[in-house]
C-alpha cells in the first residue's frame, strides 16, 4: 500500500453490492464509465448476491469494450449485503474503495471528489462521505425531499462540509475508505444479513481506532427510487423489526459492557 504522501496517486476500486436490480444496475455502471478521472479507477467490482434476474448478462454486457476501467463480476448464494461488500473489500486492488449501491447513479464529478479529499485528508483513518439525493428520474415528492435532508434516511442538513460526522452517518452508498485501514480495523459483521445497520455498527466498531468520516457535498449520487410514505415505514420495520436495531443494539451493549 502506497504512503501518505504517494496518495497523491491513489487508485480507486469500486465496490457496488446488488440483488436483482439489472436495468438500474446497468444506468449505474454506465454513469461510472462516464466518470472524468479514468486512469485512477483500478475496477468496477459487481457483487452479485444470487440473483436470478440476468444480472450477470448485464455485467457482460456493460463490460464490453471497457478498456480503461474494467468491471469484474463476483458471484455469492445470498449471504446478505454485509458478506457481499466484505467479498468486494477482499478482491479490491485499489488503495481506496469507493462503496456505492446498484441504485445510487454517480454524478460525473463523483469519483473526482472523493479522490480529491483523499488527497487533501491523506491520513489512513480519514474516510469520505458523499452527498445523496434523489435522481429527477424518480420524481421526488415533497416527503421524499424532507426524508433525504431532514428525515430518518440520511438527514444531510445537519452535516456541515469538511466536519467530521458520528457512526450514524456512516452510510456506505457513497463512502470511501484507504483500504489499508479497513483490512486493518474490521471489515462489516455478516449476522447482519437483512436491510440496515451493518454500516453504522462497522463505523461504532471502527470508532475506537480513530476512524474520521468527512462530509463533502460535492461528492454527489442520485438515488433512484420513488419511496412513499408507506414504503418508509416498511423499511423502518425492516431495518427494526428485521434484527438490524436489535442486532445493532446488542452488539453494542456487548462491546462496552465488555
Amino acid at each position: 500500500m502506497r504512503s501518505h504522501n504517494e496518495l497523491s496517486e491513489a487508485r480507486l476500486s469500486v465496490v457496488i453490492p446488488t440483488y436483482n436490480r439489472k436495468e438500474i444496475l446497468r444506468r449505474t455502471l454506465r454513469a461510472y464509465r462516464s466518470q472524468s478521472p479514468q486512469r485512477e479507477i483500478v475496477e468496477i467490482l459487481v457483487v452479485d448476491d444470487g440473483s436470478t434476474d440476468g444480472t450477470d448478462s448485464t455485467v457482460a454486457e456493460c463490460s464490453e469494450g471497457s478498456v480503461v476501467i474494467p468491471i469484474r463480476y463476483l458471484r455469492q448464494e445470498k449471504k446478505g449485503l454485509a458478506a457481499a461488500r466484505n467479498f468486494g473489500i477482499r478482491e479490491a486492488r485499489g488503495d481506496l474503495v469507493l462503496f456505492g449501491d446498484d441504485d445510487i447513479i454517480p454524478g460525473p464529478d463523483l469519483v473526482a471528489e472523493h479522490l480529491a479529499w483523499h488527497k487533501k485528508y491523506p491520513d489512513p483513518s480519514v474516510s469520505v462521505l458523499g452527498h445523496v439525493t434523489w435522481s429527477p428520474g424518480a420524481h421526488p415528492t415533497p416527503f421524499m425531499e424532507w426524508l433525504g435532508m431532514d428525515g430518518v434516511l440520511f438527514g444531510f442538513r445537519r452535516l456541515a462540509p469538511e466536519k467530521e460526522a458520528d457512526f450514524r452517518f456512516f452510510y456506505f452508498c457513497n463512502t470511501s475508505v484507504k483500504i489499508e485501514f479497513l483490512r486493518k480495523n474490521g471489515t462489516f459483521d455478516e449476522d447482519f444479513r437483512a436491510y440496515g445497520f451493518e454500516d453504522i455498527e462497522l463505523c461504532y466498531r471502527m470508532q475506537k481506532n480513530g476512524p474520521r468520516v468527512l462530509y463533502n457535498p460535492k461528492a454527489v449520487g442520485y438515488h433512484y427510487k420513488q419511496m412513499s410514505f408507506a414504503d418508509a415505514c416498511r423499511r423502518a420495520e425492516q431495518g427494526a423489526g428485521g434484527l438490524g436495531a436489535p442486532r445493532l443494539r446488542n452488539k453494542g451493549s456487548r462491546r462496552l459492557s465488555g
